[in-house]
């Protein structure tokens, strides 16, 4: 168990993020977390590959856990030079600041990463052991993340997640609705398999494994799958919008960077050491609506 049951002090980094909004909103919404004390920064208030900014904080603040949700993510800006290295600098390079830093102070760190690590061309759901090939810029910083975290020595959790969704940031959901307002047919590719998830649902997930002591790889997602094309789906009939949805392959939508065809990922280590199964990604949707 980290920290104690009386109080746990939590430094969030990228405290604007879509994930690390709905961290902070834990105590407020489950009593669970009710003793959990967070310390949020912004990018802008706290870079993570400052070193000198990192030990400053850490050490005012002394923390018994650093949740890092900053990270560079517009992911076909990574196919840029400039947006390969920010990349590299944020999501590769920070975590070895942090992971230094907590290991010297006996710090838990909780860092996130992404489906896109894998290749994308399985049939089955993606396990923590299986290999990692990532096919585009963003896939590539994050694993190096991952393996700078581990290789920092730290006591650390990471989790990867996928087709993240919330109320706090650019999304899929918002831009569906948002197209729903001029649009009464929309093209929606029909070729790509993930699981749809809240990071409210998520932010809930992470501190349950967190409260039970584990350290590691984990992945979690809302379970179940879909292709873009079944959410846009059911985005609609949820919010009772009339749109006409039409299923395309992706060679109708080239972007600068690849996308994995297949990234569903495997929640059952996550499930078998939190003792929790995250809600579907159908039931996510629908409460995300009602949040």
């Amino acid at each position: 168990m980290v920290g104690t049951p009386e109080k746990m002090k939590i430094l969030v980094t990228g405290a604007n993020g879509m994930l690390s909004n709905d961290v902070l909103e834990l105590p407020k919404k489950h009593s669970e977390f009710s003793h959990l004390e967070f310390f949020p920064f912004t990018r802008k208030e706290l870079n993570i590959t400052d070193m000198d900014a990192l030990i400053s904080v850490v050490d005012e603040i002394k923390p018994q856990v650093v949740f890092n949700g900053a990270a560079f993510t517009k992911v076909d800006d990574c196919e840029t030079a400039v947006g390969q290295e920010q990349a590299n600098l944020v999501n590769g390079s920070g975590p070895v600041f942090l992971g230094d830093i907590c290991r010297e102070r006996e710090i838990k760190l909780i860092n996130i990463s992404t489906d896109y690590v894998f290749p994308g061309n399985g049939t089955k759901p993606y396990k923590e052991d299986e290999e990692t090939n990532p096919i585009n810029n963003y896939g590539l910083s994050k694993l190096q993340g991952e393996k700078n975290t581990a290789f920092s020595g730290c006591d650390y959790l990471t989790f990867r997640t996928a087709w993240l969704y919330g109320h706090h940031g650019p999304n899929f959901v918002a831009t569906m609705l948002k197209l729903a307002e001029t649009h009464k047919e929309l093209r929606v590719v029909n070729d790509q398999m993930g699981s749809p998830t809240w990071t409210g649902d998520l932010a809930y997930g992470i501190f349950k494994l967190l409260m039970k002591g584990e350290s590691g790889l984990y992945h979690l997602t809302n379970s179940g799958q879909c292709t873009w094309y079944d959410f846009a789906v059911e985005i609609f009939r949820l919010y009772e919008k009339d749109v006409k949805v039409i299923p395309v392959s992706s060679d109708e939508f080239k972007r600068p960077a690849q996308r994995p065809t297949y990234s569903v990922l495997d929640n059952s280590a996550y499930e078998n050491d939190s003792g929790y199964q995250m809600p579907s990604w159908q039931d996510a949707l629908k409460r995300f609506k009602e949040s």
